[in-house]
């Protein structure tokens, strides 16, 4: 029979509230033997935040034979049905896996052996429930603490993001650039001649010009990609211009070292 299904009986005879005498927290199964804010509440709803009161009942009623047991101590205990309730007690405890809340050696009295104390065994379930509720409760702020930590988190610095840029970046740093894009850049200073590039990429793009594959890209080029390449070189300086030949028999026919150091402007 379920705790709600149980009713107790008035003076004159008639029903009174199935929920008499128990903790005020809706659903809960304990007795109300404690008073908070005007309200009857069972031990383990007494320290816990209001809040948490559904909570608690929850976990509360997960320890079915232990909160049963509790009930059966506390209203069997004084009344000529103890020892059935007792023996249905032991009984339920064994069968949920609660053999070490039976009564044993810890609830003796040192001035009885053998005898174990009812009040002590009682103590010992209901601090059963209690602790099992404390841990619950800790368990569930720190999932919580741990929930708003993530959704609090600050968007990474741009210390951060530059460092992973860089990581990201860094095995590329290996890798010979590319032909192609070197000639592009020429292609850009010569037809925006005031928008010239940052001195890292005109050095990257002469390194790229000078090396194998850009001497083959030259190779295969027209007279006009040529002329147009010699004038954005013009622009950057130096010994630059030298670095594309002209097809004009006589001009140009040293060709340029692979791998000249050349000083951009």
């Amino acid at each position: 029979m379920s705790d709600e299904a149980e009713t107790a009986t008035d003076s004159a005879g008639g029903e009174c509230d199935p929920r008499w005498g128990l903790c005020v927290c809706p659903g809960c199964p304990l007795l109300g033997t404690l008073g908070r804010g005007g309200e009857w509440v069972c031990f383990c709803h007494f320290d816990a935040d209001w809040g948490a009161r559904d909570f608690v009942t929850a976990v509360i009623r997960r320890h079915f034979a232990v909160y049963r047991a509790v009930l059966d101590v506390r209203r069997g205990f004084v009344s000529e049905r103890w020892p059935q309730a007792y023996r249905e007690a032991q009984q339920r405890l064994i069968e949920s896996g609660y053999a070490d809340l039976l009564p044993d050696a810890r609830d003796v009295s040192p001035y009885r052996p053998g005898h174990p104390i009812v009040q002590q065994w009682l103590a010992r379930l209901e601090r059963f429930l209690r602790d099992a509720v404390r841990a619950a409760l800790r368990e569930r702020m720190a999932d919580a603490a741990a929930n708003s930590s993530i959704a609090k988190r600050p968007p990474p610095s741009s210390r951060d993001c530059v460092a992973r840029m860089r990581a990201t970046l860094a095995p590329l740093a290996h890798r010979a650039p590319s032909a192609k894009w070197a000639f592009d850049l020429l292609d850009g200073i010569a037809a925006r001649p005031a928008n010239a590039p940052s001195p890292e990429a005109v050095r990257i793009a002469l390194d790229a010009i000078s090396s194998p594959a850009g001497r083959a890209y030259i190779a295969n080029a027209t007279d006009e990609q040529r002329g147009r390449w010699r004038a954005a070189l013009g622009i950057i300086g130096g010994g630059a211009a030298g670095l594309i030949p002209s097809r004009v028999p006589g001009e140009d026919d040293e060709p340029v070292e692979v791998g000249v150091q050349h000083d951009p402007v």
